[in-house]
Formats: structure tokens, C-alpha cells, sequence
């Protein structure tokens, strides 16, 4: 505890520290964001695909063909944006949403 009046330091990072923490932090993020958020859309691919006529196996199947690009076109987004915050937010509300609608549509198409 210190005495009234002091001040006390505050654990900061060196520059050096901090860029390789942001480095490494955007990177795993980029892998694991990226994957959840692709699992999330082939789930709701695959359930509200079948709403409009297509063959439920057709559209798992088209689901996770596409995942590939939204797994890569994420990773990509997120390794080049500069505000990490942003879109630490936008990535985890997109997988939260796509979540949260596709039990939704299941239980109003059956």
C-alpha cells in the first residue's frame, strides 16, 4: 500500500511488447473469429436455405462451400484492419447473430 500523496506506477508495455501483443492477439484472433464465424453461417445456411425450396443435403452442402470463402475472406479482414476493438465487436455480433437466428428459422420451417 503506499502513502497518500504517491504516486503509483502503472504496468505499461514497452512499444516493441505491445506491437508483437497486437501482432499475436490479431492472428489468433483471425483463426479462431474467423472459424466461428464460419461455423455460424454454415448453420444458418444450412437451415434457412431449405425455407425456399433447396434440398436440406443441398444446403449443408452449398453452406460449407461457401464457408471456405467467409473463413478466408474474415481471417483477411481481420489481419489487415488496424482497429482491433472494432472489429474484435463486429466479428463476435455477427457469429452471436447468426447464432441466435438459425434455431429461430428451424423452428419456424418445421
Amino acid at each position: 500500500m503506499t502513502a497518500p500523496g504517491q504516486h503509483v506506477e502503472r504496468f505499461r508495455l514497452s512499444p516493441e511488447l505491445r506491437s508483437i501483443a497486437q501482432r499475436a492477439y490479431r492472428c489468433i484472433f483471425a483463426l479462431i473469429g474467423s472459424y466461428f464465424l464460419t461455423a455460424a453461417y454454415v448453420t444458418f445456411g444450412a437451415v434457412s436455405l431449405p425455407m425456399f425450396g433447396m434440398n436440406p443435403g443441398e444446403a449443408a452442402f452449398i453452406g460449407i462451400l461457401s464457408g471456405f470463402f467467409i473463413y478466408v475472406g474474415a481471417a483477411i479482414w481481420v489481419a489487415s484492419t488496424k482497429r482491433l476493438l472494432v472489429i474484435t465487436v463486429i466479428v463476435i455480433s455477427l457469429t452471436l447473430a447468426l447464432r441466435t437466428a438459425a434455431p429461430i428459422i428451424y423452428s419456424a420451417g418445421a
